[in-house]
Formats: structure tokens, C-alpha cells, sequence
């Protein structure tokens, strides 16, 4: 009899147990009802934009449309796959090099990479070269800035 008792008070427990746990999801699934607003209209995101804003451009944005002709399937074969949107991401250039008259400027070829800030000398000290004799100018330095 005793044995009865304790199985019958460990499926209360078991019971208590699984109402908290439900309890507590209800409470987190309110308060999260409560922090994050459900959106009903497209006009309250923070942004958006349409179709008819895309940009022109066939060769490297390409809209498809759900609503195709069976003519318009043969063409988009390859874009079974429920996509909507896809954008060619043009190739990378490289950046142009810059005139002989700066790179004497440029501390470093920092220049290549157009993530990093360019560096350069502030000044630079130059010695002219006689044009006749073509030996250094013996006179003194003169200091040019950038």
C-alpha cells in the first residue's frame, strides 16, 4: 500500500512538472509576443524595396517571376529551384596605378588594396638636377609638400 502511495505522489510530481514546464514556455512565448512586433503591412519595415525599383540591368539582375508562361519555363530552366531574385556580382578590378609623378609620394603599395587608407609622405625632400651637366644641384635642398 505504502508502494502505491509513493508512485502515486512521484506521477503528481511528474504531473506539477509538466505544468511548470508549460507554464513557463506559455510566459517566454508571451513575453516575446511582447518584445518583437508582429508586422502586417509592408509599409512598417524598416525598408523595402519593389520590383519596379530594381535596377535594368539583364546581365547581372535577374527577377523571375512565379507567374511564367510555359514559353518563359524553357527559358528559365536552369532557375527551377524556387529562386526569386539573383544577382551577378560583377568582377573585382583591380585599382588603377597611379602616375610615376605620385607614387614617389606613396609610402607603401597600400594603394593596391581598397580596404586599407593610402599613406604618403607629407613632405619630401628633392634635389634638382642640372639639366647641362646632369650632376645634382650643389645649392640647397629644397623641401616640397603634398
Amino acid at each position: 500500500m505504502q508502494n502505491n502511495k509513493n508512485e502515486t505522489s512521484k506521477a503528481i510530481t511528474q504531473a506539477e512538472i509538466s505544468a511548470r514546464v508549460s507554464s513557463l514556455f506559455k510566459y517566454i512565448q508571451e513575453l516575446n509576443k511582447l518584445k518583437q512586433k508582429t508586422i502586417l503591412n509592408v509599409q512598417d519595415y524598416r525598408w523595402q524595396l519593389w520590383c519596379s525599383d530594381l535596377p535594368d540591368d539583364p546581365d547581372n539582375v535577374k527577377l523571375i517571376y512565379q507567374d511564367r508562361t510555359d514559353e518563359d519555363s524553357v527559358v528559365m530552366a536552369e532557375e527551377q529551384n524556387n529562386t526569386l531574385l539573383a544577382v551577378h556580382k560583377e568582377d573585382f578590378q583591380s585599382c588603377p596605378v597611379p602616375p610615376e609623378s605620385l607614387t614617389e609620394w606613396l609610402k607603401n603599395d597600400d594603394w593596391k588594396d581598397y580596404r586599407k587608407d593610402v599613406e604618403y609622405f607629407d613632405e619630401k625632400v628633392v634635389t634638382e638636377i642640372d639639366s647641362e651637366t646632369e650632376e645634382e644641384y650643389n645649392g640647397p635642398l629644397v623641401k616640397t609638400t603634398f
